[in-house]
């Protein structure tokens, strides 16, 4: 089993985010957008290429090859939050 997630971050027009299937949790995930994505254009960049298999321990991201569809984008973090439990659990 896999322990799956959603990173989201705050733009200007609401909230843009992106799956990721694998090592979810805090201290993996978490983490890693803490020592290796340090500002939001980085985050961004990170979202914006896709869903994501995994995050790897150096920090490079691990996108799905068939996933082109790009960030999720909602205009509240409710919206936001309800787009992700319905559509990826």
């Amino acid at each position: 089993m896999s322990t799956r997630s959603f990173i989201i971050l705050q733009t200007t027009d609401g909230y843009e985010g992106v799956y990721c299937h694998s090592d979810g949790y805090p201290e993996w995930t978490g983490y890693l957008l803490q020592d290796c994505f340090r500002c939001s254009e980085a985050v961004a960049a990170l979202i914006h290429g896709g869903a994501l298999s995994c995050i790897a321990c150096d920090g490079q991201p691990h996108h799905y090859a068939t996933d082109n569809e790009g960030p999720v984008k909602a205009s509240t973090l409710d919206h936001m939050l309800q787009v992700a439990t319905t559509d990826y659990w």
